[in-house]
């Protein structure tokens, strides 16, 4: 279905540490090579970016020491789908699907 729409997934992170299974507590991050990512695939536009600590490690670990073409990528801030982020599914849904319809339709 992703493939069927043109949206793939892929972690910020390509490795960590943590107990527990709180972002809060992860160590020894690794990104991935989004520089490598962004060659292979150019009709990239927007990043959605699955809650605040994605985006977090995305501005640390990558858009400080990687190279890739930020400026002409759409960034999107959407609600954590953990359930650590206590809000109502309903809630959090709505916004995803507004985001994908009109980055889908954008395409």
């Amino acid at each position: 279905m992703l493939g069927r729409h043109r949206i793939a997934l892929w972690d910020v992170l390509q490795s960590a540490q943590r107990v527990g299974s709180l972002d809060s507590k992860i160590e020894n991050p690794i990104a991935n090579e989004f520089g490598a990512f962004f060659a292979g695939h150019p009709n990239i536009r927007t990043l959605a970016f699955n809650g605040n600590n994605a985006h977090k490690f995305f501005r640390r670990f990558v858009e400080k020491k990687q190279n890739f073409p930020l400026n002409q990528i759409r960034i999107l801030f959407l609600p954590a789908t953990s359930p650590a982020y206590a809000r109502p599914f309903e809630e959090k849904a709505a916004k995803w699907r507004e985001a994908l319809a009109s980055t889908i339709g954008a395409s």
